[in-house]
């Protein structure tokens, strides 16, 4: 889809909702309200409250289409990757050349799976009931699924340190697993090692607490925004699906860039 027609259909939808106007600003949809004027009535207050709702409504509908769509280009963008690497397959390539194309490609294809899965949840608020588990369990099977796919020369670690009920290992809190907490654990530690590369260090760190958990994805690569307004792309793109998720569970992402490196945290309310 062309970026002008993309631009229409987001417009169709936003304008569904009232006293809203549009600021196109480098590509990234910003929504802009329109104040409500009138006299301190009730007739008034119930009319103002009522365009803050849809406000409301409209800001977290159209940023989870904005990220909907940055998903699908992102995906694009690993299906050309994976196409150019095809074409190069049919060169006469030596065994060394052939090795590094086979790995981009397993890598871009593995990168895919996780944001598509996102898509569903992202989009719905009718979640699948979320099973209890610890984070040990959920980490683990993170930690196994990116050891299987590769790091391509990264160093990747999770650290469980202690749970909220003082045994080590965050083995016996009880925790929510929610149908999109995998994927975007996996796309937030691909992305991670994608960004940072060869000879740098990832790291999960878990601080679980009595009211609430932190899993801090900690880095030593080059410094990145991640903000709110960052392009959505790369490992961006992926911390704002973690930021739109987490806080519709009532939790919140927090980012911290230090001279010597990056911290993405993800606080969970236990």
């Amino acid at each position: 889809m062309s970026r002008e027609r993309r631009e229409k259909r987001i417009a169709r939808e936003w304008a569904r909702f009232p006293g809203s106007a549009f600021d196109i600003v480098g590509g990234t949809y910003r929504r802009a309200h329109s104040s409500v004027c009138g006299h301190s009535t009730d007739t008034n207050r119930t009319l103002n409250e009522e365009q803050a709702r849809e406000r409301r409504m409209g800001k977290v509908m159209g940023s989870r289409t904005e990220l909907a769509f940055a998903i699908a280009h992102e995906v694009g963008n690993h299906l050309g990757g994976i196409r150019l690497q095809a074409h190069l397959l049919d060169e006469n390539l030596d065994v060394r050349a052939l090795a590094e194309a086979s790995i981009l490609i397993d890598g871009l294809a593995g990168r895919s799976g996780p944001l598509l899965a996102l898509l569903r949840p992202l989009l719905s608020d009718d979640w699948k009931p979320a099973e209890k588990t610890t984070w040990a369990h959920i980490l683990g099977r993170v930690q196994k699924q990116i050891e299987d796919e590769g790091t391509g020369g990264t160093r990747f670690a999770v650290e469980l340190g202690e749970s909220a009920s003082g045994n080590p290992g965050a083995d016996v809190d009880q925790m929510p697993d929610h149908e999109w907490l995998h994927p975007l654990l996996t796309a937030l530690a691909e992305a991670t090692i994608a960004h940072v590369g060869r000879r740098r260090f990832v790291t999960f760190r878990l601080v679980a607490g009595v009211s609430e958990s932190t899993l801090w994805i900690e880095d030593n690569g080059e410094a990145e925004d991640v903000g709110a307004w960052a392009a959505a792309r790369g490992r961006p793109l992926v911390v704002g699906i973690a930021r739109n998720l987490v806080e519709r569970i009532g939790g919140r992402v927090d980012a911290i860039r230090t001279e010597s490196e990056t911290r993405i945290g993800l606080i969970f309310p236990s």
